[in-house]
């Protein structure tokens, strides 16, 4: 079982996979702000959880892949993983639109387009 941090990782890295390969999102609302350098989602901040589906491939993928990388390097090695997906932490706010804006940032116009619809 995963903690809130742990979870909120797994979140986030989840949709930003979604969001590269098929420009829509796990969680219902994909917004996280960055607090101590960890993704929160905005429904954990407000005592909620935000709606999201186990069976996901996405989400399932995220969360091997970030049990893997917990086990082999902690959980500031996957801090550390999670945040340089995009580099935009520093924004402090980020939701899909500023994750779909860096995943096309070097791609053709049309292609920045049509994931931003």
């Amino acid at each position: 079982m995963t903690n809130i941090i742990e979870q909120n990782y797994i979140l986030y890295y989840a949709d930003f996979l979604a969001l590269k390969n098929s420009n829509t999102t796990v969680t219902d609302n994909c917004k996280y702000y960055f607090i101590y350098n960890s993704p929160i989602n905005s429904a954990f901040l407000t005592n909620n959880e935000p709606f999201y589906d186990l069976d996901n491939p996405y989400y399932k993928y995220a969360e091997e892949e970030c049990n893997m990388i917990q086990n082999k390097y902690g959980l500031e090695g996957l801090q550390s993983y999670v945040n340089n997906l995009c580099n935009i932490s520093a924004l402090g706010c980020v939701d899909a639109k500023d994750i779909l804006k860096c995943i096309h940032k070097y791609s053709t116009s049309y292609d920045r387009k049509d994931a931003m619809k």
